[in-house]
């Protein structure tokens, strides 16, 4: 009857032992899974965030450009170069915004935007530099075939941004 109760007693400490593994193990899955998938949404809320700081740049850049596009057809040359070369060093403004987004793009691995942003960093310095160079003789229709390359850039960097915000994920 002594060796009965002993196995008894020796069976129960392994189930019981068991058990609290089993226990412990399951525990451990669980919380790792549910820290996993925590950590996986604040990546994705950080791209999100980060994505928006490109969108926010970028908006800021098309508004001075437009800005300016609206104000240089308003002033008349000669006399108001003087004008539209303070109007263009905006240009230069909404440049940097846009060095800013390629910036972020480019940490977000977003290569195709990064290249988008890049071709319409070039098209604003252009038009920049045609101003720049000699604001009281500056061609309008030069100009104005500039702006339209900026806006096909514009339309190609939303396209891309349309994608990257289909791309990221949890």
């Amino acid at each position: 009857m002594a060796d009965l109760s002993w196995i008894d007693i020796v069976d129960t400490a392994v189930k019981v032992g068991f058990g609290a593994l089993a226990s412990g193990l399951a525990t451990y899955k669980v919380t790792k899974l549910r820290l996993s998938h925590e950590n996986k949404k604040i990546v994705f809320e950080n791209k999100v965030a980060i994505l928006c700081d490109i969108v926010r740049c970028v908006e800021e850049s098309t508004n001075i450009i437009n800005d300016f596009s609206h104000k240089s057809r308003s002033i008349s040359l000669p006399s108001g170069s003087e004008q539209v070369l303070i109007e263009s060093e905006k240009l230069m403004k909404g440049y940097t915004k846009m060095g800013e987004a390629q910036g972020l793009s480019h940490m977000l691995g977003l290569d195709k935007m990064s290249l988008e942003i890049d071709k319409l960093c070039s098209s604003l310095n252009s038009l920049y530099c045609l101003i720049a160079d000699s604001p009281a003789n500056f061609d309008i229709n030069n100009a104005t075939e500039k702006i339209l390359v900026i806006n096909a850039s514009l339309t190609a960097l939303r396209k891309e941004t349309a994608e990257a915000y289909s791309s990221i994920g949890i």
